[in-house]
């Protein structure tokens, strides 16, 4: 729910607090992260509780690590709506936890603002509290001196972070985190690029995003006022192959935005990549641009070679909330298309192709879903086999034999047919049958991989 206009979520924002999961966490207890930057050694703050009931609340707010708890009250929830406000000192980032006093809770919804002095400007993403895998996927910004915020509400908390500019190296870090702290990690300054944490272990984490860009009066709207973002699956839902690539879409929930600029990310790059079109490599992250009075970008995730499993795909953008899509990696496989299962001894050649693609689990005739080469890998090599020289061999523009082999480039789903270099054709000699098959290293060959053909008199 948002209250109110987009425009009255004014200021920096530290984020939505949400409630912790588990059964020790009750739902009125909530998380964040106060930052105290240098030129800021006083901060305003305002807490903001939002009800379905008209009531007043009193709430404890206990400030980490030293474990100071001050009571504020809240005044009677007009319209379901409330603020209050109080000063922070000090000059360390803090977690505080939000708690309902007395034990008669009730569902809220809790926003932390924050005011800083000075000419700092804080940008957040909404702090999110996560068991286990990927909590936070943020772009960080050209400008600007960008810091990673990190808090563990309880218990010791693994987790890795990992930063990657537009060009160069990826930096890559496991940390352990104690409980109730924070840790601020400084990343590379004046390339922009993304950030990504992912949990380790069974444990809560708050994660956000700061940037000391010298800049005042910024305006981060809160994630409950903005229109989400929506990754869809891939065409009827299939997994992507290993070393293949396959097309998908974002959509925006408005399309009168004034023109957005999505970032997309993948969660896992050493199992899939992004790329904006099927003729170009994938990376870590793209930005596409949508257009105003359009809400749809398309994209291609590409498999990465020999890794299988399952990635998780974030797109976020400015005014909207982020949004994020489930894809699976297998492996890939392979058939013969265009070889028929009978042909004359006395018939011209046939030219045949090997094409890769998907296997599914479905005995249909539908069983195979072609998908090319992802762009910027390597050109794979099929080798096919003929089992009966007697009755026929294969013939390239090379040479005449029981073996040959084609290539499958990247960016296509199957070899050269023979209006192109690299062609492969099945001549038959005598009647009998003959069994053509073709393998690449690490695809599947899946039942039309292999034909049997009978060469007739």
């Amino acid at each position: 729910m948002c209250f109110g206009r987009l425009a009255s979520c004014w200021l920096v924002i530290i984020g939505l607090l949400l409630a912790l999961v588990g059964s020790a966490a009750e739902a009125s207890t909530h998380y964040a992260i106060i930052t105290n930057l240098a030129n800021a050694p006083k901060s305003a703050v305002s807490i903001d509780v939002a009800s379905t009931e008209v009531r007043s609340a009193a709430l404890s707010l206990t400030f980490f690590p030293n474990g100071v708890e001050t009571p504020v009250f809240i005044p009677d929830l007009v319209g379901g709506f409330s603020t209050a406000s109080f000063n922070v000192t000090g000059n360390d980032d803090m977690l505080v936890r939000v708690q309902e006093r007395f034990p008669d809770s009730f569902s809220m919804v809790v926003t932390l603002r924050q005011r800083e002095g000075g000419h700092n400007t804080v940008l957040t993403v909404p702090p999110i509290t996560q068991v286990q895998g990927l909590a936070l996927v943020a772009a960080v910004p050209s400008s600007g001196q960008a810091y990673l915020l990190v808090g563990a509400p309880s218990g010791n908390t693994a987790f890795n972070w990992s930063f990657t500019p537009p060009t160069g190296a990826q930096t890559i870090a496991s940390v352990s985190l104690a409980a109730a702290r924070v840790q601020r990690i400084a990343l590379p300054s004046g390339t922009g690029g993304l950030v990504t944490v992912v949990v380790t272990a069974g444990a809560q984490l708050i994660a956000q995003l700061v940037v000391d860009d010298g800049k005042a009066d910024y305006t981060l709207l809160l994630p409950e006022c903005l229109p989400g973002i929506t990754v869809l699956s891939t065409l009827f839902g299939h997994p992507i192959g290993s070393g293949l690539q396959a097309g998908s879409t974002i959509r925006l929930g408005v399309s009168n935005h004034g023109g957005a600029t999505v970032t997309i990310a993948s969660g896992n790059p050493s199992l899939a990549l992004v790329s904006p079109n099927e003729k170009t490599a994938g990376t870590a992250f793209i930005k596409v641009t949508v257009p105003d009075g359009l809400s749809d970008a398309s994209f291609v995730i590409q498999g990465v070679e020999g890794a299988t499993g399952t990635v998780t795909v974030t797109a976020s953008s400015f005014g909207f909330s982020n949004g994020t899509g489930t894809f699976n990696i297998v492996q890939p496989a392979l058939q013969i298309i265009g070889l028929p299962t009978s042909t004359p001894s006395s018939g011209l050649n046939t030219a045949f192709q090997v094409q890769t693609g998907i296997t599914l689990d479905d005995p249909s005739p539908f069983s195979f879903f072609e998908q090319s080469v992802r762009a910027g890998g390597s050109a794979v090599t099929a080798t096919i086999s003929n089992s009966n020289p007697a009755v026929a061999q294969l013939v390239t523009a090379a040479a005449t034999g029981q073996s040959a082999t084609v290539q499958i480039a990247a960016g296509q789903s199957v070899s050269p047919s023979k209006v192109f270099p690299g062609w492969v054709e099945f001549d038959p000699l005598a009647s009998g049958t003959t069994t053509v098959s073709a393998t690449i290293p690490g695809f599947i060959t899946t039942t039309k991989g292999s034909v049997l053909v009978t060469v007739t008199p």
